[in-house]
């Protein structure tokens, strides 16, 4: 009784889902209309907007990017050398839906200890930038999903 109690628990999962499983198949199309600001970091967040980009939905997002990166030194040892940094980087999105225009700004900060090889760390911040740059983007869907469903709402009611 306890074995069929334990696979009953495990399979009904108590109703968990993932946080953005509800992004994976969004019927949204983005149309990125100006990009500025830190070109990586761009490139990074348009590489993770291509499933958005390209599709035939006519839920049409006109977007602008406008990015910034910076990195910070957080603390020094007793010679003056940095030991510590936090990378920081900002992102401005201008968006047209029904000639409607919001702006959204999303600001992510990630600290991380200096290393002696200086390829690895280098290595290690482009790292980041790419996991932030995702973050980024998820958080930009979610808001985009959210757009979407406000716009429904408001066309019910003014049809009602």
């Amino acid at each position: 009784i306890v074995n069929i109690i334990l696979i009953l628990f495990m399979f009904s999962s108590c109703g968990y889902e993932p946080m953005y499983v509800e992004n994976s198949n969004q019927s949204i199309k983005i149309l990125i209309n100006g990009k500025g600001g830190d070109r990586d970091i761009n490139n990074l967040i348009e590489s993770n907007l291509e499933n958005y980009l390209n599709n035939d939905s006519d839920n049409i997002f006109r977007i602008k990017i406008f990015t910034e990166h910076q990195k910070k030194s957080l603390a020094k040892d007793a010679s003056g050398k940095t030991t510590d940094y936090q990378m920081e980087i900002s992102a401005n999105f201008e968006i047209n839906k029904q000639n409607k225009i919001n702006e959204i700004k999303f600001i992510e900060t990630f600290n991380y200890k200096t290393m002696d090889d200086k390829i690895t760390e280098i290595n290690y911040e482009n790292t980041i930038k790419k996991n932030i740059a995702d973050i980024i983007v998820r958080k930009l869907i979610s808001n985009l999903s959210r757009m979407k469903w406000l716009l429904k709402v408001m066309i019910t009611k003014k049809s009602t």
